[in-house]
């Protein structure tokens, strides 16, 4: 693996981010507690407690979590206290459910994974299930799906058959999840990242190679194999990097902005498994790092020299 030159280190900025500076400090792992009194970390007699968080859907210290028990959980300060938001009857699973975009636009949508797919526009107050135009069933269940951190409404997903036959394949929607057309048969990839490219998107299946497609899924490139599984991936709130985690407890941030592709480690001795990266959409260079554990982490990095 060739690393890239810049050097990520964790520091404290003059001018962070309101976000930064209203909950978190700027500088390396942040914890992210609330609940009332207790943490949202999961502990020996509440294991896999949360299992999906994601930021700024009105105000910069507005946060989201899914409980694997109870479902959303929605705060405005910080983590500090937390509400339910009402979802609809017969919801799968959340142990299995993922948050795929949480901005103004399209609202709350959340994946659940070999299931259709929740979309809210209007806070949490009212649902409506994702679809594949022109497919039977309309509601496929879903394997991966992203949106575009630059284009609004702009989603990538994949899709497998349910027991009843239907669309097996890659779809995009245009209008934030609600209505998709199918792409390609990209049945194999698992994570998804969009770039600041609308053509240009990366993916990764079971393995530790990193794809990358140039015409939104009608071909795939790889970019790059690592050392160990791909289990966790995000694009940054401004589609130039993207950030990856893998099964050996490696994290990555690549550098996608420049001709050549640059992969610099990120350091951790917090996480030793993540499973899911929640980009902030204030900071490009921040993401939510959420663990198998449950655990909730606010992490940021800076590059503070590069050169080629």
């Amino acid at each position: 693996m060739v690393l890239g030159l810049a050097t990520w280190v964790e520091r404290s900025e003059v001018g962070a981010s309101p976000a930064s500076a209203a909950c978190w400090s700027a500088q390396g792992w942040n914890l992210v507690r609330g609940a009332a009194d207790k943490t949202i970390v999961s502990t020996p007699s509440e294991p896999q407690r949360i299992v999906s968080a994601a930021m700024g859907i009105a105000t910069e210290s507005e946060l989201l979590a899914l409980d694997a028990r109870v479902g959303i959980l929605r705060s405005v300060d910080c983590g500090v206290t937390w509400q339910g938001v009402r979802a609809p009857g017969g919801t799968p699973n959340w142990s299995g459910a993922r948050f795929v975009s949480t901005d103004s636009q399209a609202g709350i949508s959340v994946q659940f994974y070999n299931s259709p797919h929740l979309v809210s526009r209007d806070g949490g107050q009212s649902w409506r299930w994702g679809v594949v135009q022109g497919q039977n069933p309309s509601t496929p269940a879903t394997v991966a799906m992203s949106s575009s951190p630059v284009v609004p409404g702009l989603w990538f997903a994949t899709f497998i058959r349910q027991s009843s036959g239907g669309y097996s394949g890659g779809g995009v929607s245009t209008d934030g999840g609600i209505a998709w057309e199918a792409n390609n048969d990209w049945v194999g990839w698992s994570l998804i990242a969009p770039s600041n490219n609308v053509n240009r998107v990366f993916v990764a299946g079971a393995s530790s190679t990193l794809y990358e497609s140039m015409d939104r899924g009608k071909a795939f490139s790889e970019v790059e194999k690592f050392d160990s599984d791909i289990v966790a991936m995000d694009s940054s709130s401004d589609g130039k990097s993207i950030w990856i985690a893998l099964e050996n407890s490696k994290m990555y941030s690549l550098d996608i902005s420049t001709e050549k592709i640059r992969t610099n480690p990120i350091a951790n001795n917090h996480v030793q498994r993540v499973s899911q990266f929640s980009r902030d959409p204030y900071n490009p260079s921040a993401m939510l790092v959420i663990s198998d554990g449950g655990a909730v982490w606010y992490h940021r990095l800076v590059a503070e020299s590069s050169s080629d």
